[in-house]
């Protein structure tokens, strides 16, 4: 009898480990932008509202882009072509951020680079899905080699931001276009394609993953963009130790990303999705509250738990309940739903810190989890029993 451990190695494709390495020293570049930004933004003369502005248009750029280059990329049976362009563009903009002096032009090209992500992102969610069943443990791997690049990215702001920030993002750039090599080997497994019209195709998809993504969008009302995390750590350390949290957040999310990957092959997605729904509550409100240096680590670490979680659970559980030549359409429906849902989500949270306080911000996202969480366990034990009923 095999051992399930050996049964996962043999369902990994030497393609997730691939696009894990491109996503790998992608997220190095974007990183160690990341890390800096709301102290760059900020010595642009941007506030709270102008920061929400930016973390929540370019996260809508993505969204937009998500489903359209989801959907064509489902007619083509090659996808490799537009994940290149994606992280391409990515690169490029990078390069823009050196001569940025104000913070439109920042945005302008903070919003090319996540221009670049919702090209490539569901045509390489797509990929990935068609390389294992497994598609919890596929994603997780892809999330955990992803993150990794992550820590590594805030650990090198940390090290050179010394060099100010030109040289920084300059540095990052180069990253990202060496970042397009492993690329080149990628080998796609041939897919069915889908012969449907865009028309948003929104009426083609099964009625569970329309309810899901609704609930899924909900959340992310409240899930403000995470430079509001980093201007709070600001109020009680300096910019060279929130880049350690930060940092400290995403050793969290890389560590935790294949465990709840695998978990929710087993238990069931929908309750590792409230459950990660449910501690950004508790980070919502541990923010909220705190008054001290010291229980900061603990809260970007939970902040961490809360992205291993969910980022690749979400689309794994999209991916089970759609078909293969709709999953491309799927994919990016649901990236543009969140990422739309960014905007008025960050710019409500820059508006309250704006009028009210620091901590106002945080309120509001507790309640939306709490909310988000209750209903994704009740739908989601819903949609598992339906779908069990009518297998048997």
């Amino acid at each position: 009898m095999e051992k399930p451990h050996q049964d996962l190695k043999e369902k990994l494709s030497i393609g997730i480990i691939l696009l894990g390495g491109v996503s790998l020293l992608t997220d190095i570049s974007s990183e160690t932008v990341f890390a800096v930004l709301p102290d760059f933004l900020t010595t642009l003369g941007a506030g709270a509202v102008i920061i929400g502005l930016v973390g929540g248009i370019e996260d809508a750029l993505v969204g937009v882009l998500n489903l359209f280059s989801g959907h064509y990329s489902g007619k083509k049976k090659e996808k490799r072509p537009i994940v290149f362009s994606g992280y391409f563009l990515s690169a490029c903009s990078k390069l823009g951020l050196v001569f940025s002096t104000v913070w439109p032009l920042a945005l302008l090209f903070r919003s090319t680079d996540r221009a670049g992500k919702g090209i490539r992102k569901s045509p390489r969610d797509a990929i990935i899905a068609s390389l294992t069943e497994r598609r919890g443990y596929g994603f997780g791997v892809h999330r955990a080699m992803d993150t990794t690049g992550a820590i590594i990215g805030p650990l090198l702001a940390f090290l050179f931001i010394g060099l100010g920030y030109p040289k920084l993002f300059l540095l990052a750039a180069g990253i990202g276009f060496v970042a397009l090599i492993p690329l080149f080997l990628v080998r796609e497994k041939e897919t069915k394609l889908n012969p449907r019209k865009l028309s948003l195709s929104l009426k083609a998809l099964p009625r569970e993953s329309l309810v899901t993504i609704g609930l899924i969008t909900f959340f992310d009302i409240g899930n403000f963009t995470y430079m509001f995390l980093m201007l709070r750590a600001y109020e009680f350390c300096s910019v060279q130790i929130a880049i350690l949290l930060y940092l400290l957040s995403k050793v969290s999310e890389a560590a935790l990303s294949i465990p709840f990957g695998v978990l929710s092959d087993r238990v069931g997605k929908h309750y590792i999705l409230s459950f990660g729904y449910f501690v950004f509550a508790l980070t919502c409100i541990g923010f909220a509250f705190n008054r001290v240096f010291w229980t900061l680590p603990i809260l970007f670490l939970l902040y961490g738990v809360f992205k291993a979680s969910v980022d690749p659970v979400q689309r794994a559980y999209i991916s089970d309940m759609v078909p293969e030549d709709l999953r491309p359409t799927a994919l990016g429906t649901i990236h543009m739903a969140l990422d739309l849902a960014t905007l008025p989500a960050s710019l409500i949270a820059g508006l309250l810190m704006a009028k009210f306080t620091s901590s106002t911000p945080f309120l509001y996202g507790a309640s939306i989890g709490v909310m988000a969480s209750v209903l994704l366990v009740y739908y989601g034990t819903r949609i598992a029993k339906r779908k069990s009923l009518s297998s048997n």
